[in-house]
C-alpha cells in the first residue's frame, strides 16, 4: 500500500531546510511526499491543495516561525476535518495553531527537545498512523543474540556445543585455541558455516588475512543460497578489509568504499544492529553525513535496541568511534542522549 504525506509549511530558508530533512525520515518509512510548491498556476490554487490533502493520508504541518503563514492553519483544519490526522513539528508547542482547542488531539513534536528526539517522535507519530489506520508498516526486528540465534538455528547437539566453546574461548581472547577448533569443526561438519565464520574472524584477529579470505571466498561459493550465512560473511569480507588496511597503514578511501559495499550487501542478506553501525561509521569517514543519517533511522526503525548498540560500539572503540560520530550531530545526539538515559 503507497502511504503518502502532504507537506505544509512555509516556503523560506528554514521552512525549506526543515521539511527536506523530514521527508528523508519520511524516505526511510516508505512514506511518500507532496506538497503545494507543485501544483499547476493556470488552475485554481485552492482545489489543487485540497485535492493533494484528500489524496494524502496524513498531513505535517512544519512550523519554523512565530508568525507562521494563515495557510498552514488552513490546510491543518482541511485535513482534520477531512479525518485525516496531522502532525504539527515546531520549535516549541506554543507555536502551533489552536493547539489548545480543534488540534488538541493530534500529534506534536516539538524541535526544543533536540534534532534526535525530534525525529525519534516523527518516526513514533508514523508509525502509529499507520497501525491506527491499517497500513503496513512491518514489526520491529528482534534480533536474537548470538548465543540464541546458535541454539535456533537445530544444529546436531555435538556441532551447537562445539559452537558455544569457540565462543567462549574467543571472548577468552583464545584465538589459536578457538580457530584450531573451528578447523576441525569445519572438516568434520562442512556444511556448518558459523564454523566456517568462525575461522575468518580468529584468522583476522590474528592477522592471518590470507587465511580469512580463503575460507570468506569458500562460504560465499559453499552457501549462496543461505541469506544468513552471507550476511554474517559480507560482514567479515568488510571487516577483513579495515583490518588489513590498519596493518598495512593504507587508508585509500576506494577500500572504505569496498567496506561500504559489502556492509550493503550484508545487510540486504539480512539486517542486523552491528553491520549498520558498520555501514554508518564508515559513511561518516567518508564525510556522508546525510547517508549515516538515513541508514540511522532505518536501523531505529527496524531495532528497537539501536541506541544501545550504539553506546556499547563506543565502549569497544572509545577515539576512534567518537572521531567518525562526531560529524554527524544527530547521530551524536542519540549517543549522548543513551549516555544521560544510562545514567
Amino acid at each position: 500500500m503507497s502511504i503518502t504525506a502532504f507537506l505544509s509549511y512555509r516556503y523560506s530558508d528554514s521552512g525549506e531546510a526543515l521539511a527536506a530533512r523530514i521527508a528523508l525520515v519520511l524516505k526511510t518509512l516508505d512514506v511518500h511526499t507532496s506538497e503545494a510548491r507543485h501544483v499547476d498556476p493556470t488552475c485554481s490554487l485552492n482545489d489543487q491543495i485540497k485535492s493533494l490533502i484528500d489524496t494524502s493520508n496524513f498531513l505535517i504541518c512544519i512550523i519554523t516561525e512565530p508568525d507562521h503563514n494563515h495557510y498552514l492553519s488552513t490546510e491543518a483544519g482541511y485535513a482534520c476535518g477531512r479525518g485525516k490526522p496531522v502532525i504539527f513539528v515546531a520549535q516549541d508547542s506554543g507555536n502551533i495553531p489552536g493547539s489548545g482547542a480543534l488540534f488538541s488531539d493530534q500529534y506534536h513534536i516539538s524541535l526544543s527537545k533536540g534534532e534526535f528526539e525530534a525525529a525519534s517522535d516523527l518516526i513514533a507519530a508514523v508509525n502509529s498512523i499507520k497501525k491506527k489506520r491499517g497500513m503496513s508498516s512491518g514489526p520491529p526486528i528482534v534480533e536474537p543474540s548470538p548465543i540464541l540465534q546458535i541454539e535456533e538455528e537445530n544444529w546436531p547437539p555435538e556441532v551447537e556445543g562445539k559452537l558455544l566453546r569457540i565462543r567462549t574461548l574467543a571472548t577468552c581472547l583464545e584465538y589459536k585455541k578457538a580457530l584450531e577448533e573451528a578447523q576441525n569443526l569445519y572438516q568434520n561438519y562442512p556444511n556448518c558455516w558459523r564454523a566456517g565464520i568462525a575461522i575468518s574472524a580468529c584468522s583476522i584477529l590474528l592477522n592471518e588475512f590470507d587465511q580469512a579470505q580463503e575460507v570468506l571466498v569458500d562460504l560465499v561459493e559453499r552457501f549462496h543460497d543461505n541469506r544468513r550465512a552471507l550476511s554474517h560473511t559480507y560482514q567479515n569480507m568488510g571487516w577483513l578489509i579495515g583490518e588489513r588496511c590498519e596493518a598495512l597503514l593504507d587508508h585509500d578511501p576506494k577500500k572504505i568504499e569496498q567496506k561500504i559495499d559489502f556492509y550493503r550487501k550484508s545487510i540486504r542478506c539480512e539486517p542486523r544492529v552491528s553491520v549498520y553501525i558498520n555501514l554508518i561509521t564508515n559513511l561518516l569517514r567518508l564525510n556522508r553525513v546525510a547517508e549515516a543519517e538515513a541508514e540511522l533511522f532505518k536501523c531505529m526503525i527496524n531495532f528497537p535496541n539501536t541506541q544501545q548498540a550504539f553506546l556499547q560500539q563506543l565502549d569497544l572503540q572509545g577515539e576512534e568511534f567518537i572521531q567518525a560520530v562526531s560529524k554527524s550531530p544527530q547521530i551524536a545526539e542519540l549517543i549522548n542522549h543513551e549516555r544521560r538515559s544510562a545514567k
